[in-house]
């Protein structure tokens, strides 16, 4: 699987901010969440994969599988539960969109099953990440995305890493992310 970069663009906060405002309206009826743009599309001047990620940070835990059941109603929301065996913390929902060749969508693939890789016909637009808003998964991704806005040394640090990094050919787009941990635990490290 090939990791294709983007350069930064402000379309990125713009469709955040749609996004963020789509779910304010699904998730009615469930405690307000606070929504963050998180990942390289939230960092101006860095080069991205064109996926919105987006953290939901929710006051208690139950809110989360709430969130999640109100959420999924959404024909281009696929909730993928099998990371919770890594993350219990966590729900992971993506977000499809409509491509040029047909409809990528939650019923492009078999009803109420979740694959447990995504298949490639299907293309991302926005990564959601529910959790607790006191949770240090919450802190850290806050913590890095704030550094990597403040600080160009790192910031460009990180981009030669990425830009390094998707001249490989990928088994799975997580094989990718982990390959950055070590950098990303490393920044933490420094600024805790």
């Amino acid at each position: 699987m090939d990791i294709v970069l983007a350069e930064h663009s402000d379309r990125f906060a713009a469709a955040f901010e749609m996004e963020r405002q789509r779910l304010m309206e699904q998730l009615q009826g469930c405690p307000a969440p606070i929504i963050a743009h998180i990942g390289s599309t939230a960092v101006p001047g860095l080069k991205a994969k064109p996926i919105i990620d987006m953290m939901l940070g929710f006051a208690q835990e139950q809110d989360l599988d709430q969130a999640v059941a109100l959420l999924v109603r959404d024909q281009h929301c696929i909730y993928y539960p099998h990371y919770e065996t890594e993350l219990p913390f966590r729900r992971f929902i993506i977000k499809t969109k409509t491509i040029e060749k047909g409809i990528a969508t939650r019923k492009a693939l078999k009803p109420n099953i979740v694959p447990p890789l995504m298949p490639a016909v299907v293309h991302r637009s926005h990564h959601l990440h529910l959790v607790q808003h006191d949770h240090p998964f919450w802190k850290s991704h806050l913590l890095f995305r704030n550094a990597l806005r403040a600080d160009e040394k790192l910031r460009k640090a990180y981009e030669a890493l990425k830009v390094d990094l998707a001249k490989r050919t990928w088994s799975h787009t997580n094989d990718y992310a982990y390959a950055k941990s070590a950098f990303i635990e490393s920044a933490l490290n420094k600024l805790i």
